[in-house]
């Protein structure tokens, strides 16, 4: 393996899906697992599988009362009062969740904010008790989802499991196929996404408890938090920027800061709402279709930074983004599903033609929220579930075709300040394959996520073709099982490339 010295033309950027703290949790249905003992049990008692059973009994309460319960007074909170240990009397619920009112054990009420009615909402605890009573079965399932929780799922065990992932040298695979030499590299510029943990103490570093922002400081980093629009968190949420303090330099910020959303700073660094739209389902044939925007609490945001690259004086700029969940965008919510993550490309695009000079490298990186394989969202042609028409949204994608095993290719054939084409290019196309190199580990596939529900490739890298090459890849070998477990703090892999400058 070579040594772990970037050249002065090169850097390597690291994208992150971190897992949100209040997502991070094992009692989460598309996150949950269970050993094989219960997962027989589950069977022998219900005669369907565990995932299946889970899907049918658990995820629909989860999504109905605590995933995004407004009513509740706090979201976040709301969806860690899910597992609660114990609920036996009104002075069990924080103090937070001030539209809950307690009703029996292990169960609250709530005044449906559509309807004006009063609701019933069992924790999990509850519903396992409910839904599996023979032999005590619920309250030991339950049992056993929260010794995972501790060991794996909670904060102060995962969290200095993700601090070592992020700052920690990964071994990077050159794309010189003659060469197929490994390196050692750690991040320059690492992106987070679901980054809600700024202010959030633990044990980071083996040296006490401190702020996560704090730990990252004294790694070397400056920081910039890209707050989302939904200010209805107690804590501050949204996407991560940290730069190496030694290798680049963003005009106006040191240490760690936070932007808020549709603000900017000195005209180096934007946080942008990406102003979604959608058409939702018709709830009856003779319904019109109309557009309508998105609530605020449910819009996305992405980040933009003017970084300067010190050894060379090269500009680069960076945005990362967490595109739109099926949950907002698939077949249940929305006539023509994918339309709000291809209209976030699209916006996207917009803005980056604002923002680039000619002269200017740009990449974009985050969580996408579309598997490799759905052309049609990255494309922006989509089809109406119930009307059959197309509707199409300009996102600059292109397919063309590719070279040895990469059949296809896809790019962004986006623009610059002044109307210059600027073709973006995907750095892990070799790997992906758009999705025929994905699958899990037996099959000799890769991903970028991977939990009880997926293995998935989600998570993209995407450069200024005329500007940047990445020259090494790291690795994203598909995970022997579903993760987070006591090796991996996420259920997203990082992935990181090391770009040069080409001038």
């Amino acid at each position: 393996m070579a040594d772990s010295v970037t050249g002065a033309s090169s850097f390597t950027l690291m994208s992150y899906n971190i897992l949100a703290k209040t997502l991070g949790s094992n009692c989460i249905p598309w996150v949950m697992t269970a050993s094989s003992f219960y997962r027989e049990a589950v069977y022998e008692a219900t005669q369907r599988s565990f995932d299946e059973w889970k899907v049918a009994e658990i995820m629909p309460t989860y999504r109905k009362h605590f995933h995004k319960n407004f009513a509740s007074g706090d979201y976040p909170a709301m969806r860690e009062f899910w597992s609660t240990r114990h609920l036996e009397s009104p002075e069990d619920i924080p103090n937070s969740l001030s539209g809950l009112h307690f009703d029996s054990s292990d169960c609250v009420s709530y005044k449906d904010q559509k309807s004006g009615e009063t609701v019933k909402a069992m924790t999990l605890k509850g519903l396992l008790k409910s839904k599996l009573p023979n032999d005590d079965l619920g309250s030991r399932l339950f049992n056993h989802l929260m010794e995972e929780e501790d060991e794996v799922y909670d904060w102060s065990r995962r969290g200095p499991r993700v601090y070592r992932e992020i700052i920690s040298q990964r071994t990077l695979q050159s794309m010189n196929i003659e060469e197929a030499e490994e390196s050692a590299a750690s991040p320059d510029i690492i992106l987070l996404e679901e980054y809600d943990v700024f202010g959030t103490e633990a044990d980071y570093r083996g040296s006490g408890k401190e702020p996560f922002h704090q730990s990252m400081t004294a790694a070397g980093f400056d920081h910039l938090l890209f707050a989302e629009q939904d200010k209805s968190r107690s804590e501050p949420s949204g996407l991560g920027l940290f730069f190496k303090k030694d290798v680049f330099d963003l005009e106006g910020v040191t240490g760690a800061m936070q932007l808020d959303c549709c603000s900017s700073l000195n005209d180096a660094a934007y946080n942008v709402d990406l102003l979604e739209k959608w058409h939702r389902c018709p709830q009856s044939p003779n319904e019109p279709l109309s557009a309508e925007e998105m609530a605020p609490a449910d819009r996305r945001n992405a980040g933009f930074a003017r970084l300067r690259h010190r050894s060379t004086q090269q500009v680069v700029w960076v945005a990362v983004v967490h595109l739109m969940t099926t949950s907002r965008d698939g077949p249940k919510t929305n006539e023509f599903p994918g339309e709000v993550r291809a209209g976030e490309m699209a916006k996207i695009r917009e803005t980056v033609a604002s923002f680039v000079s000619p002269d200017e490298a740009f990449i974009l990186a985050g969580d996408f929220n579309t598997e490799a394989k759905d052309t049609y969202v990255f494309e922006g042609q989509l089809k109406g579930q119930s009307s059959g028409r197309m509707l199409e949204v300009q996102t600059g994608m292109v397919t063309i075709p590719g070279e040895g095993e990469v059949q296809l290719s896809r790019r962004f054939q986006w623009q610059r300040q002044g109307a210059q084409n600027m073709e973006l290019r995907e750095a892990f196309e070799s790997r992906h394959l758009w999705g025929s190199g994905v699958g899990p580990a037996e099959k000799g596939g890769v991903c970028t996520s991977m939990n009880a529900e997926r293995t998935a490739w989600i998570d993209y890298i995407w450069y200024s073709h005329s500007l940047l090459r990445p020259v090494a890849l790291s690795d994203v070998c598909a995970p022997s099982q579903p993760i987070p477990d006591r090796d991996h703090g996420s259920d997203h892999l990082p992935v990181m490339a090391r770009f040069e400058f080409l001038v």
